[in-house]
């Protein structure tokens, strides 16, 4: 250890994609979800949808990533004091993407007309994408500690 680190690169770099289309998504979702009966409200929800489906992809690789270079793994072995604080953010994965489907999902539906179970669209897309940012932000954080601690410029 001690030189380059690309795939720690990489996933940082991953990371800040995501931030911005995440903030790109926010300023989709400060715009007035139309209501039921809305003419606008196919339009809406279907770009919702499809933006959803866009980030789950895009999620779907990156955690892939994350996971097959071990990146979360040797994480794990430089903070040994942060192991639970990995597998938390390991576990995230499953959860954070489950979440996107149940979101996709509500969306197709409220795209036909139909109001989806559950707390406002809106409400829980952004909901979803402040729990998605937090999740990045622990992860970066960690890689970051781990990288400058590897070069040997951390505190």
């Amino acid at each position: 250890m001690g030189t380059e680190r690309p795939s720690f690169d990489k996933v940082v770099e991953e990371h800040r994609e995501l931030r911005d289309m995440i903030e790109k998504f926010r300023g989709f979702l400060g715009e007035r979800q139309p209501d039921i009966g809305d003419e606008q409200l196919h339009g809406w929800a279907a770009s919702l949808a499809r933006q959803l489906e866009t980030l789950h992809d895009k999620l779907f690789l990156h955690f892939q990533e994350e996971e097959q270079v071990g990146v979360l793994e040797e994480l794990a072995e430089q903070f040994p004091r942060a192991i639970s604080a990995i597998k938390r953010l390991e576990d995230e994965h499953g959860q954070i993407l489950g979440e996107v489907r149940n979101t996709v999902t509500a969306s197709k539906i409220l795209a036909e007309g139909k109001p989806p179970s559950g707390p406002d669209l809106r409400d829980r897309a952004v909901s979803l994408l402040d729990q998605l940012a937090q999740h990045e932000r622990v992860e970066t954080d960690l890689m970051e500690r781990l990288h400058c601690e590897d070069l040997g410029t951390g505190d």
